[in-house]
């Protein structure tokens, strides 16, 4: 687990350096760290009434935008741009270590943030990073007790809205 941290790590400071030079545009990200203390991920779907059960052990947690609780933002209009770096960050991270799950949270308030979550099947085929985060965006629903160490993290899954229609 701690070669899995490392390399993490090192696919994070990667990916910052690049954001970095791609311009002041890009979202802050935070240092990578392990899913510890959460054992799985509970993903509901409320409108096709399913749900599964995600094992955490192989998987490595993301914020972006994270300037600690003095100086939480909103990504706001930024919010395509990170659904993007955050694509792009998880790809990285699956593609270059043993992770089996990437978790990255966007912040939607100082005290809120929506969870993007990515297995390993988003290498399969190549996906626009708009549509591949619209199918992975989750709200933190509740942490509820899995063992004596470890909780389960409630997840829901969010539906973007249909586009707009002209005229409407």
């Amino acid at each position: 687990m701690l070669h899995l941290l490392a390399a993490v790590i090192a696919v994070a400071a990667a990916a910052a350096s690049t954001a970095l030079a791609a311009g002041p545009r890009e979202t802050p990200v935070s240092p990578a760290s392990t899913t510890a203390g959460v054992a799985t991920l509970e993903l509901l779907d409320p409108v096709a009434w399913t749900g599964r059960s995600v094992p955490t052990g192989n998987g490595v947690h993301f914020t972006l935008c994270n300037r600690g609780p003095l100086g939480p933002c909103s990504l706001g209009r930024g919010a395509v741009a990170a659904r993007r770096q955050a694509f792009e960050l998880a790809l990285a991270t699956l593609r270059e270590t043993a992770a089996d799950l990437v978790v990255v949270g966007l912040p939607q308030s100082p005290t809120r943030h929506a969870l993007l979550v990515f297995e390993r099947d988003v290498l399969d085929d190549p996906l626009d990073p708009l549509e591949a985060t619209a199918e992975r965006i989750y709200a933190m629903g509740a942490l509820v007790r899995y063992s004596d160490e470890d909780d389960s993290l409630v997840l829901v899954r969010l539906r973007p809205w249909p586009a707009a229609q002209p005229g409407r």
